[in-house]
């Protein structure tokens, strides 16, 4: 079917043909195989940055979790100390009493101070 001639002629064109079909294939796939290896590094990446922004996310928010407690704390002392309805009550009653008493005063006060003008009037008076 093939002379000898032409198996010469057509060994080295397929030899030829398959080496650069072999070399476009390898080629095509050693491309397809690092672009994969890139998008898994970037999503490597991108995971180890979520997970980064994640833990300082978290970080922010325990100082926060953090500061709060301790007003929440400081707070609560303060309340403690506080009076509660029934002291007030009572203080109101006290507070009643002293300014009933600051009203007398204020009246006994203003006799004396009547008395004094006259007083000082008489004194003027009778130079």
């Amino acid at each position: 079917m093939f002379d000898a001639d032409t198996l010469k002629v057509a060994l080295p064109v397929v030899s030829f043909a398959t080496s650069n079909v072999l070399a476009i294939a390898f080629f095509v796939l050693n491309r397809q195989w690092a672009k994969e290896k890139r998008e898994i590094a970037a999503r490597e990446l991108k995971a180890t940055e979520d997970a980064k922004a994640r833990k300082d996310t978290d970080t922010k928010i325990q100082a926060l979790l953090d500061k709060h407690q301790d007003q929440l704390v400081r707070i609560d002392e303060r309340l403690k100390h506080m009076p509660d309805a029934e002291e007030l009550a009572h203080l109101g009653g006290e507070m009643k009493g002293i300014k009933s008493q600051m009203d007398s005063m204020e009246k006994g006060l203003h006799a004396i101070k009547s008395q004094l003008d006259i007083i000082n009037e008489h004194l003027l008076n009778n130079r």
